[in-house]
């Protein structure tokens, strides 16, 4: 049964079309290396890795300027005092310096108070910080959120003499941190009597640089910049 298994199967074989193809040429031996070679392929690898290093660098080298990173990165923000708060265990220990670095009169005028205008990141509260802070040093303060004062009041004049009036012999702390317009903040800065700054060091250092640039087109000092942590560490 086998053999004539397999001699059914020899038939099949012996009548099938086993013609490849046509025969173009004879073999040969090659004459060169399939491969481009030592130089060519170096060339090639120095092209790519710069097209590769060249954006990596540059990236590295402009992701530390986008924020302000540490005290150094201030120096082209403000030239005058930098309260560096980073290391502080506790807020508390960096706004009670910040109070009294600040120079503020022994007493507030009867007449119309002392007014200092306190800008930060959104959410930081430095107003409330640097008020309670103040209070802790037995001043009489009013914290003011410049925020719940209609926009066109502050474009207007606000605050007033009138309203500064009513403020005599205290220390009004104005929070500017929710304002989102900067000529509103700077136009604000040049009714009151102190500027003080407070960004952390993962904010966007361009952003800060416009303020203070722009205070500075006014002729306002920025009395005191406050270096707070990231904000994540802050919470």
């Amino acid at each position: 049964r086998q053999a004539e298994s397999l001699g059914d199967r020899a038939a099949e074989l012996a009548t099938a079309d086993t013609t490849p193809g046509q025969i173009l040429g004879a073999t040969a031996t090659p004459s060169g290396p399939s491969s481009l070679g030592v130089l060519p392929l170096g060339v090639a690898g120095l092209a790519l890795g710069l097209l590769v290093a060249v954006p990596v660098a540059l990236t590295r080298r402009t992701a530390p300027t986008a924020g302000i990173g540490d005290v150094g990165g201030l120096g082209s923000i403000n030239e005058a005092a930098v309260l560096d708060g980073t290391r502080d265990p506790r807020p508390q220990d960096t706004w009670d310096i910040a109070a009294l670095m600040l120079k503020l009169p022994s007493e507030a005028p009867a007449d119309s108070g002392y007014t200092l205008v306190v800008d930060g990141s959104v959410g930081t509260q430095p107003g409330t910080a640097l008020a309670e802070a103040l209070r802790r040093r037995g001043r009489a303060v009013r914290h003011v959120d410049a925020a719940v004062i209609n926009e066109g009041k502050l474009a207007r004049g606000w605050p007033t003499q009138r309203k500064q009036s009513t403020w005599g012999g205290e220390v009004v702390v104005i929070d500017s941190s929710e304002l989102t317009s900067d000529a509103l903040k700077v136009t604000l800065a040049t009714r009151c009597d102190q500027v003080v700054l407070a960004r952390s060091v993962d904010d966007d250092a361009l952003a800060a640089r416009r303020l203070r640039g722009l205070l500075r087109a006014q002729g306002v000092d920025v009395a005191l910049t406050v270096l707070l942590p990231q904000r994540g560490e802050r919470l």
